[in-house]
């Protein structure tokens, strides 16, 4: 619903859609979404799910023609107007994608829902560059960041997407500061709704 309310009503096409972890919690939003819109492309991580939801989802790409790329390591998504989507990490089945968008002077880090410590290991150094806006994983909690990672991506702006009143205490207090030590502006699901970042 809530790209529904971006879009104009005729605009019916979505040129690429991001499965950044095969859980049903990620899986439920994403088939709302083929059922309603044109799909060209999704790129989704290897790992398999079983279960209803998942099902369905394999059924309306396949009924829809979508076009599909397993995620890997290094792959990039051309989306035109020199827009570029590049897999940082294509982690496991609890570490989703970790993934950068680039448009002309503007990057955007999304962090997967692996710990951060861990990732530091297992990418290119010369992937961890500056970026405009670190969109963090596992709703801000204790592992979604680490000193290195944010001396690296040097963020002037973080989102954090949290539900207001959720069960783990998310955002954790360290990664607020953290993150305030750095300068970075925080932006809030739980306290400032939808955030849109427009290039």
């Amino acid at each position: 619903s809530a790209i529904g309310r971006r879009l104009p009503f005729y605009q019916r096409d979505i040129a690429l859609v991001v499965l950044t972890r095969a859980s049903d919690e990620k899986l439920a939003g994403l088939v709302t979404l083929l059922e309603r819109y044109t799909v060209a492309q999704v790129i989704e991580p290897s790992a398999a799910r079983s279960g209803t939801t998942a099902a369905r989802w394999r059924e309306l790409k396949g009924a829809n023609a979508i076009a599909t790329q397993t995620a890997t390591d290094g792959l990039q998504a051309q989306l035109g107007d020199g827009v570029t989507l590049e897999v940082i990490r294509a982690g496991g089945e609890d570490e989703g994608l970790t993934l950068r968008l680039t448009h002309g002077a503007l990057s955007i880090w999304f962090g997967g829902d692996g710990d951060v410590s861990l990732l530091l290991q297992q990418i290119p150094e010369a992937s961890l560059s500056p970026v405009s806006v670190f969109r963090l994983g596992r709703h801000g909690d204790a592992k979604s960041v680490s000193e290195p990672l944010l001396s690296a991506l040097a963020p002037s702006i973080a989102i954090i997407s949290v539900g207001a009143d959720n069960r783990g205490g998310d955002p954790d207090a360290k990664t607020l500061e953290s993150l305030q030590s750095i300068g970075a502006r925080v932006y809030r699901t739980d306290l400032h709704g939808t955030v849109e970042i427009i290039s």
